[in-house]
């Protein structure tokens, strides 16, 4: 690992400068070895007209992932987790605010906030969610 950091290190700098290599494997060293939320997640909006929504309703209409078949192979792989907590299968309830972070795979990650109707004042409280 530490032959691959060094090349990846030399290789930035090279292209990038030397302050852009440090703030990228800090980057690296926080969201991949540590795991934890990468600072610049993306938001997503989801309007729905009902008060239950799937999973792969979400990941796939929002371009998450590429097909509602790849969300459903990547929740049974055990690979989506909702705030971080896996989801076991396509329709999992699951109470909770109306926004919750989403990760799919290693470093897919996006900050879900849902609405109800077609209003973006009046915030759904998922009751059933997932």
């Amino acid at each position: 690992m530490a032959v691959k950091k060094r090349l990846a290190h030399l290789l930035v700098a090279r292209f990038h400068g030397g302050g852009c290599c440090r703030e990228a494997e800090g980057e690296f060293a926080r969201r991949i070895q540590q795991r934890e939320l990468p600072a610049d997640i993306s938001t997503v909006v989801f309007k729905t007209g009902t008060e239950t929504v799937g999973v792969v309703d979400v990941l796939a209409s929002r371009g998450l992932v590429a097909s509602r078949s790849e969300a459903r192979r990547m929740i049974s792989q055990g690979a989506v987790r909702i705030d971080g907590e896996r989801v076991t299968g396509s329709s999992a309830d699951r109470d909770g605010a109306p926004r919750v972070v989403v990760r799919w795979g290693r470093v897919g990650f996006a900050l879900v906030e849902f609405f109800f109707g077609g209003s973006q004042e009046k915030a759904l409280t998922p009751r059933g969610l997932f």
